[in-house]
């Protein structure tokens, strides 16, 4: 209403009725509302693409992992340090059971019984913690 006050004077009555010219001012309003939330938007959009912000569901993920890693970490201490090992360069080192059987200088049944029943350790304290 603070607009058709101020511009009132320039209302030409040979153009329109009142009723029509406080409708196209109302709109014209609203139309440059709308296109400066959406320039806003785009711009926060480009400003955080731009900073490498990550959604949501990249740093849930990220907690769920960190969590997940710290439960296995704790639960491979728990393992004995033969068991421990077996697995660790097994998964972590990328080591298939024969490497580790001569990396270890042990048999590769010793190896695979040793990763057994790590596993089933490791099963064991992993549904313990849930």
């Amino acid at each position: 209403m603070l607009e058709v006050w101020r511009t009132a004077p320039r209302f030409d009555a040979g153009r329109g009725s009142p009723a029509g010219w406080i409708a196209t001012i109302a709109h014209r309003r609203a139309v440059d509302r709308v296109r400066s939330e959406q320039a806003m938007r785009k711009r926060v959009e480009r400003v955080a693409s731009a900073a490498g912000e990550r959604s949501t569901e990249d740093v849930e993920a990220e907690v769920i992992r960190g969590v997940e890693r710290t439960a296995v970490n704790r639960a491979l201490e728990t393992l004995n340090a033969e068991q421990r090992r077996a697995l660790e360069l097994a998964y972590f080192g990328g080591l298939t059971q024969t490497e580790i059987a001569g990396e270890l200088g042990v048999p590769l049944g010793t190896v695979k019984s040793r990763m057994r029943q790590g596993m089933v350790a490791l099963r064991r304290v992993l549904e313990a913690a849930r």
